[in-house]
């Protein structure tokens, strides 16, 4: 999870005004800052602790994130669920199974935090980007699939510029009449898909990368391809 910041520079990139660009639709932007990284289970600790600590029961319930979500995927899912969110070990890796009213609880506290730090002498608002805005974090201006300036998943040496998930091509669906294509989850083994048909390995599923893992995009953020999904303003 990123988080768009009207001005708060440090760990926040400045995105110049600009353009977004999705297929034949150009979407354009007042100028805005981004954050670099993502949000890490560190940080999201904090936001827990603190809402615990004032009795805020309901908002603590509404925060917590869904564990169980790791069993869907993974074999060994229970065991990691019970770890990636509060061992030492994960502290610097991204906070994910959060719900989307979890993530605007956080925006909210991080608003007040940084106000109220601040003695009245700067004003912060905190928001999750919208889906046009993480476009124009991760194209820079320019329609490009990825946020480094590059067709190729590796650099120059061979090294990877992202994590990401091999998918077979007989786990791939065109729509012919619209022309989307879908990934088709017709059976998940031990966090591998395999086809109903010819049980062809799809796709295995581990977890995510540390926060600032690769190298940044132009935009100077972190991980906008690969790891995990952003969430954005628009819930969906």
């Amino acid at each position: 999870m990123n988080l768009v910041s009207d001005e708060v520079p440090g760990s926040f990139a400045y995105m110049p005004e600009g353009i977004a660009i999705v297929n034949s639709d150009t979407a354009t932007f007042e100028p805005f800052w981004v954050s670099k990284y993502e949000l890490t289970n560190a940080e999201y600790s904090a936001f827990l602790a603190d809402l615990e600590n004032n009795s805020m029961e309901d908002e603590y319930r509404i925060a917590l994130p869904d564990t169980t979500q790791w069993e869907v995927y993974l074999k060994n899912g229970a065991a990691i669920g019970r770890n990636y969110h509060w061992h030492p070990v994960y502290s610097n890796y991204q906070v994910v199974n959060i719900s989307h009213e979890a993530a605007k609880l956080y925006c909210e506290w991080l608003t007040e935090k940084y106000n109220r730090e601040s003695g009245g002498n700067e004003r912060y608002l905190f928001r999750l980007p919208t889906y046009y805005e993480c476009l124009r974090v991760a194209q820079a201006g320019t329609d490009r699939p990825y946020s480094w300036n590059s067709h190729s998943l590796c650099d120059q040496e061979g090294n990877r510029r992202a994590n990401y998930k091999h998918v077979s091509n007989s786990l791939f669906t065109l729509d012919r009449e619209t022309n989307e294509v879908t990934i088709v989850h017709r059976e998940t083994v031990g966090g591998i898909y395999k086809t109903e048909e010819k049980r062809v390995t799809g796709t295995n599923v581990t977890i995510p990368g540390a926060v600032g893992s690769y190298s940044s995009g132009i935009s100077r953020t972190y991980n906008m391809n690969g790891n995990v999904a952003e969430m954005i303003e628009e819930k969906g």
